[in-house]
C-alpha cells in the first residue's frame, strides 16, 4: 500500500535514520536522500583531499568487526591495515569518477565509482553483484569510536542540515516577497 500525502511528508522530514538490516541497505536508502548534495558526479576534483594524511576507517554493519584502515597516498600508493596487519597496493583514477585499487599480493583489480564525499564520509560503490555493495568509509578520527548506526546516522544528517538550509533560504524569499508586495501593492 504507498503512503499517504501526510505519511510521505512526515517521512520526508524525519530525523532519525530508519533501522536496516544491513549498511549496504541503509546507504541504499540514505544515499538517493543526500544526493542533491553533489550537484554533480563526484570527481577527482572533488575527491583530491581524500588523499594524504587521512586514514579512513571501514564502517561495517558488524560494529565487532576487526578495525580496517584505508591509506589513499597522492604518489598512488594504498595501504590497508587489518587490525594492524599491512597489505599495499595501488590506486589509480581510470577516469574522473571512477578508480581502481590494486593490491601487490592479489591478482585482481577492483573496481569503484566515488559515489559520495565529505569531508568526514566517504562512499565508494563497488562494480558488479558483490555479497557488499559499498565500501563506507569515515576519516578514523572521526568514526572509529562510533557504532555503524551512528556513522549511518551522521551521514544521513548532511540531509538533515540541507533541508534546514533549504527550509531557510525558502522562508526568506517568502519574506522578502512578503515586504515587496506590501510596499508596493
Amino acid at each position: 500500500m504507498k503512503p499517504s500525502i501526510i505519511g510521505r511528508a512526515i517521512q520526508f522530514w524525519q530525523v532519525e535514520l530508519p533501522y536496516h538490516d544491513s549498511v549496504d541497505m541503509a546507504l541504499d536508502y540514505v544515499l538517493p536522500r543526500i544526493e542533491f548534495a553533489n550537484d554533480k558526479p563526484v570527481d577527482i576534483e572533488q575527491a583530491a583531499f581524500a588523499v594524504g594524511s587521512k586514514r579512513w576507517h571501514e564502517i561495517q554493519h558488524d560494529d565487532t568487526v576487526a578495525h580496517t584502515l584505508h591509506i589513499f597516498e597522492p604518489d598512488g600508493s594504498y595501504i590497508l591495515s587489518h587490525e594492524g596487519n599491512v597489505l599495499t597496493g595501488e590506486w589509480r583514477m581510470v577516469n574522473p569518477h571512477t578508480l581502481t585499487i590494486k593490491m601487490e599480493k592479489l591478482p585482481q583489480h577492483e573496481l569503484f565509482d566515488l559515489f559520495f564525499i565529505s569531508p568526514t564520509y566517504l562512499v565508494l560503490k563497488k562494480h558488479g553483484s558483490h555479497s557488499q555493495k559499498y565500501l563506507f568509509l569515515g576519516v578514523e578520527h572521526h568514526a572509529v569510536n562510533k557504532t555503524s548506526y551512528e556513522n549511518l546516522q551522521s551521514l544521513y544528517s548532511i540531509r538533515n542540515q540541507n533541508l534546514i538550509t533549504m527550509a531557510i533560504i525558502l522562508f526568506v524569499v517568502f519574506v522578502l516577497v512578503l515586504i515587496c508586495w506590501i510596499l508596493f501593492f
